[in-house]
């Protein structure tokens, strides 16, 4: 058994060592903050305007083609100016979209948006109008069809009438952002 001296020595030695390691551990500080950071996101928005109408706050402007005709070919209906009337640039697309006609015109259409194709022979396509289209600035396309008469008679679309929405689309680097 040990010595009451000597656990009493050994105790003692294990107090100062503790008492000596926490004080070899303490150290100061001192923290300030700087001003405050404030991140705000862009807006991006379109504006669509023809020669007969202009508004940012526009669903459709009506394009007609009138007394259309097979064999006719890069026909100009209307000119357009899509503006970014946001603050951030993005990639301009277009497209067709809800196409109607009620007796199969639209099988024999081709539309473009200054000469990209946007519908053809029935079928939707989305073209790029501006990989980077600039706050405040603005792209200008014609609205163009065709007419496809190749060959044979087109009797069974004589007075049918198409129509389709066409869709402008502004996208930032990496994600959608709104339409018009």
């Amino acid at each position: 058994m040990l010595n009451k001296k000597v656990l009493m020595s050994i105790l003692t030695i294990i107090i100062l060592v503790t008492i000596a390691s926490s004080e070899t551990w303490a150290y100061f500080t001192s923290s300030i903050s700087g001003p405050g950071i404030t991140i705000t996101t862009g807006k991006m928005s379109l504006s669509l305007e023809n020669d007969d109408y202009a508004s940012s706050n526009i669903d459709s402007i009506s394009i007609m083609a009138n007394n259309v005709a097979p064999g006719n070919t890069n026909i100009r209906v209307k000119s357009l100016k899509v503006i970014n009337t946001g603050n951030v640039a993005g990639k301009l697309s277009v497209t067709a979209a809800n196409a109607r006609d009620s007796k199969g015109l639209g099988n024999y259409l081709t539309v473009k948006v200054d000469n990209q194709v946007i519908y053809e022979h029935g079928h939707p396509v989305e073209a790029i109008l501006s990989n980077k289209l600039d706050s405040l600035n603005y792209v200008k396309p014609d609205v163009i069809y065709s007419f496809d008469g190749s060959g044979s008679s087109h009797d069974e679309v004589q007075d049918d009438k198409f129509t389709c929405d066409i869709v402008f689309t502004i996208k930032s680097i990496g994600g959608y952002v709104g339409t018009v």
